[in-house]
């Protein structure tokens, strides 16, 4: 994903696209959207991999019924009658070696009316029963596009194929829900009727099949929606789980408030393909002056034994309940985005709660880092001009972080909803382009400082 669209999502009115980076920063005051800009991204992420309404309640960003997400007009207009969600990419150039193949695949298509380098994905809902409903899903590429909405009450799904040369409707029914992979069948399949689809239109070129025709163009646009889109998606939750005494050994799957990691922990300490997890908690803990190192204590000899983690200072070791909630809210953050895969997405909500003005910074260094040694990327809401501050330094100290690496979005409430502002940063990691807004509440708290 290069860029977010949203039309009508709570305060976002026009869908004008919103700029992402390998590290894409969101400041501003509360209520402003920043977490619906998380959601919406998980939205997107999950558009890309199924045609089916997407779970707008999941946690830790639930948006509600569709009367809480559709922008609000006021007066007898009510409530948006329609909101959009989707992404923008931009895939690079295309090869010349997969140009030809497409053009032999699309036969219809001269080489310069092929699909473009920029993929656009677009969901829109509609309110059923007052939740929000898939009605729309659309994948386009410059001239290229296929388009599809599913059944609703009395309708049945239809596929719409846009082309240079034309255009083509099918109403053969679908199974919903469906996968963008069951998608491809699906419409290699329904080519094979050309009752159902304007056979000739579709050829343009005598002698290839419809199927032909049908099969490579979508399978061109669908590889590249499955290729853009991260490879998995972390959500984290702003206030992770209280720490316990004692843990009992339990299963290991993800929960955005952390519960997982006490486990994950437990098997770190064990296991050496778990070592670089151990490795970065060890130099996080002492860069930042939070800890020197973590320990498992086990309460048996036995794996399934209950454990207790415990956290060294500068002397023996504590009970991690009994040195602040810093550590355990740390650890979450730490532990999930190090054991990532290479290309996974991470949402972090506030990863700086409970941290000291040294802690923070320190995470801004960990996220540049794993962006550019691993590839991660990340979209973190932020109210800590340290960890912001921290990330513009390691792009002016040349430390592998570039200018293009990073979107920093400052959301400004206006009377009309919310305006979100991408700063650019330059070599020296200074914001190049502030807008006046922004200047000026920074101008109004160093006034206030000042006695001003």
């Amino acid at each position: 994903m290069d860029a977010l669209i949203l039309r009508n999502v709570r305060c976002f009115r026009e869908p004008a696209p919103i700029p992402l980076a390998p590290l894409t920063v969101l400041v501003g005051e509360n209520s402003t959207g920043k977490t619906t800009l998380l959601a919406a991204i998980r939205l997107a992420w999950r558009l890309a991999r199924s045609v089916q309404t997407p779970d707008f309640n999941e946690e830790p960003f639930p948006l509600g019924a569709y009367e809480q997400i559709a922008n609000f007009r006021g007066g007898r207009g009510g409530r948006a009658d329609a909101f959009e969600v989707g992404f923008e990419a931009e895939l690079g150039e295309m090869p010349a070696s997969e140009r030809r193949s497409k053009q032999q695949q699309l036969p219809f298509a001269e080489s310069e009316q092929l699909p473009e380098n920029q993929l656009q994905l677009v969901g829109r809902f509609e309110n059923r029963a007052s939740q929000p409903a898939l009605v729309k899903w659309k994948v386009a590429s410059g001239r290229f596009a296929f388009e599809i909405q599913p059944p609703a009450p009395d309708n049945p799904p239809v596929l719409n194929l846009t082309y240079p040369d034309g255009k083509a409707e099918t109403r053969v029914g679908m199974p919903f829900p469906m996968d963008v992979e069951d998608l491809r069948m699906f419409l290699g399949a329904i080519a094979r009727f050309p009752k159902e689809i304007d056979a000739k239109r579709l050829m343009q070129v005598e002698g290839e099949s419809p199927d032909d025709v049908v099969f490579g163009f979508v399978e061109s646009l669908t590889q590249r929606v499955v290729a853009e889109n991260p490879k998995a998606l972390y959500a984290s939750a702003p206030i992770r789980t209280q720490p316990k005494r004692t843990y009992e050994p339990l299963k290991d799957a993800f929960e955005p408030q952390g519960g997982h990691v006490p486990m994950i922990l437990a098997k770190s300490y064990q296991e050496d393909r778990w070592k670089p997890i151990v490795d970065a908690l060890d130099r996080f803990g002492k860069a930042s002056g939070l800890f020197e190192h973590l320990t498992i204590k086990r309460l048996g000899k036995q794996e399934s034994s209950p454990f207790q983690l415990m956290v060294k200072l500068t002397g023996p070791a504590f009970n991690m309940v009994d040195v602040g909630y810093g550590v355990s809210q740390i650890l979450p953050i730490i532990v999930d985005t190090v054991r990532g895969d290479p290309g996974t997405m991470f949402l972090l909500q506030q990863p700086e709660v409970h941290l000291h003005p040294r802690a923070q910074a320190e995470l801004g260094t960990l996220l540049a880092q794993l962006v550019k040694k691993d590839k991660k990327r990340f979209v973190v809401e932020t109210h800590s001009d340290h960890l912001v501050d921290r990330i513009r330094m390691d792009v002016r100290d040349g430390k592998g972080l570039k200018p293009s690496d990073v979107s920093i979005l400052w959301f400004e409430r206006t009377n009309g909803g919310v305006e979100v502002h991408p700063l650019k940063l330059d070599e020296q990691g200074n914001i190049v382009n502030v807008p006046p807004g922004y200047r000026e509440f920074f101008l109004n708290e160093e006034r206030r400082f000042l006695g001003g």
